[in-house]
Order: C-alpha cells, then sequence, then structure tokens
C-alpha cells in the first residue's frame, strides 16, 4: 500500500478482519479462493509496511529486499493467476468458464513471464513523495505485452464470469487501475494495489449473494 508504514500496517488490520469476516460467509470449497482474496492483500500490504520501515533506515536492513519481493510476487505473479481462477472456480455456465479458462491460461503465462524477470533482473524500491517505486527493469518490448495481458486478466474476469454482482467489482478495479495509471504512473504497483485492497466489501457482497442453495458442486463448508 501507499502513503506510509503505518497506513500500510492499519490496511494490513483492517484487511485480516475483512478477510476473516468474508471467509465465514463461505459456504462451498469453490467460494474459498475469492474469499481469501482480503487476507492475501493484508499480507501484501503488511509486506510494504516493511519496506517502508526499511527505507526510512539509516542502513539497509536485512529484510527490506525480501519484503520488497514478497510484496511484487504477490502484484505480479499471484494475482495474475488468482483473480481469474477464482472467478472460473464460480462461473455458473459452461460459456463462462471456457472463457475464463482461456483467462486462467494467459494468467499463468504471466505471471511466469514477470516471476522469471523479477527474479532475474531484480528490483529496489525507492520511496517517492509518500509512494513506494519499484525499479523493474525488464525488457521494455515484452514488458508492454505482459502489461496490456496483465490488466485483462484482473481486469476482464468479473465482467465475464456471470457470477451475480461481478461486473461491480470488475467496475470499481478497472476503476481504480485507470485512477492510479494517470495520477501514479511510477508507483501503480504500489498504489493499485491500495486501491484494489478497497474492493474486498464487494467481494464480501458477492458471497453473500452466493448463499443460496443455488451453487452446486464440492461439499458445503462447515466453518466455526
Amino acid at each position: 500500500m501507499c502513503f506510509s508504514a503505518a497506513a500500510s500496517f492499519t490496511s494490513a488490520i483492517v484487511l485480516t478482519g475483512a478477510g476473516i469476516t468474508t471467509l465465514s460467509r463461505v459456504q462451498q470449497l469453490r467460494q474459498l479462493p475469492l474469499a481469501m482474496v482480503p487476507l492475501i492483500f493484508a499480507i501484501q500490504q503488511a509486506s510494504e509496511g516493511l519496506v517502508w520501515i526499511g527505507l526510512r533506515q539509516a542502513t539497509t536492513p536485512f529484510y527490506l529486499h525480501p519484503a520488497s519481493y514478497l510484496f511484487l510476487i504477490f502484484a505480479q505473479v499471484v494475482w495474475p493467476i488468482w483473480v481469474p481462477m477464482s472467478f472460473l472456480l464460480l462461473a455458473p455456465r459452461e460459456k463462462n468458464r471456457i472463457e475464463l479458462m482461456i483467462l486462467t491460461w494467459t494468467g499463468l503465462l504471466v505471471a511466469t513471464y514477470l516471476g522469471i524477470c523479477l527474479f532475474h533482473y531484480g528490483t529496489f524500491a525507492e520511496a517517492h513523495t509518500r509512494h513506494i517505486y519499484y525499479a523493474l527493469h525488464y525488457p521494455a518490448h515484452l514488458t508492454v505485452i505482459a502489461a496490456a495481458l496483465y490488466g485483462a486478466v484482473t481486469i476482464v474476469p468479473p465482467f465475464v464470469s456471470g457470477v451475480r454482482h461481478g461486473w461491480v467489482l470488475g467496475l470499481a478495479i478497472l476503476i481504480s487501475y485507470v485512477i492510479t495509471s494517470i495520477l501514479y504512473t511510477q508507483e501503480i504497483v504500489s498504489t493499485w494495489c491500495f486501491f484494489s485492497a478497497l474492493m474486498s466489501v464487494i467481494i464480501y457482497a458477492i458471497l453473500v449473494k452466493h448463499r443460496e442453495p443455488g451453487l452446486i458442486g464440492l461439499p458445503r463448508m462447515q466453518l466455526a
């Protein structure tokens, strides 16, 4: 998350509470990946809180680089797979599942490419006026394509899933992406994750709508 270490850790705490509440709405195993999104965001925001603290130290602490890599692994490797997969599991019709299967495999390719680039070329973090900039010197020609596909696999799935009110989440992610692209171009990796974390309340609402017996497939989960 952007802005400050305190904001990042506060967000992580709030998202943890939201994640626990969202998990309480899970009735079937196939709902679990979507329900886990707030908790994954919480871990991601906590890792960036450590990056903030590390950047404020006079000497580079041992945890700065691992925390930076952890944040970027979530941002560039986990989400391109997790988002389409979550909606693939919830898709009510065969047509929706085929489209989401294509997006999931595309997300896997994007995540693989970005993961290889991350560990091959490396990265370092800098504090830029209350935002964190992650230096990523990937091959320019392929990264443009990867960025376009990344946007597709993280924004399109809610629109094509057929999941009730899924389009609301897709629209919210799209708006947050546009805003951060315009206002925070260099820090988009950090700031978009902050705005996307705010989508957790929409995920909660989606799962509430899926509590009816209409969902069939895997056995229901009994959560204490």
